[in-house]
């Protein structure tokens, strides 16, 4: 949540887009951006409430939802982290080439880029980090930065059965390894 608020320091609202390839991990997101943190941020250009769920709504979003869009600058979160049990999806070279090409000025993506490079069946990420560390920024995210870093919100789900609100708890959230931003 820190990448968006610093993003509201030099980007208007509309400029900025946060992406993941997964509902869920967008819906935490979400709920983890709260219109105060970004009044505290922005001052007197804060939005109003409509003008915040709108951003939150349309500018928070998958990677699917958000193809054809473009902003100034994109967040992407890539939220795999595990040893052996694969990336899926995310993998394939066509889905990381919309997902990469939604940015005009500025991409930040947030990943465990280890595991990526790792079981993705392409180079697509091992090329995505060269260019990273030729003409961008790679941050390692110790695991003191990764404990100082706030609490996120759990995401509501409904359940089958009954259609009610549940949380997940089931450890799909930040992935918290490697990371690389641009500018």
């Amino acid at each position: 949540m820190q990448l968006v608020l610093g993003c509201l320091r030099r980007y208007p609202l509309q400029e900025i887009t946060v992406i993941s390839p997964y509902r869920r991990q967008v819906q935490l997101i979400r709920n983890s951006l709260t219109l105060e943190a970004a009044a505290a941020v922005m001052g007197a250009s804060a939005p109003d409430a409509a003008a915040w769920k709108a951003f939150l709504r349309s500018r928070i979003a998958t990677v699917d939802s958000f193809q054809g869009g473009e902003s100034d600058v994109v967040i992407i979160s890539y939220v795999r982290s595990n040893a052996n049990q694969g990336i899926g999806f995310i993998g394939d070279p066509n889905r990381v080439n919309v997902t990469h090409t939604r940015a005009r000025r500025e991409m930040l993506v947030i990943a465990d880029s280890d595991c990526l490079v790792a079981q993705c069946t392409s180079a697509v990420f091992r090329r995505m980090v060269r260019a990273f560390e030729r003409d961008g920024e790679v941050v390692d995210v110790t695991a003191e930065m990764a404990a100082a870093l706030p609490p996120l919100r759990e995401a509501a789900r409904p359940t089958p059965e009954r259609g009610e609100p549940r949380m997940d708890t089931d450890g799909h959230g930040w992935g918290r390894g490697r990371g690389g931003e641009t500018e």
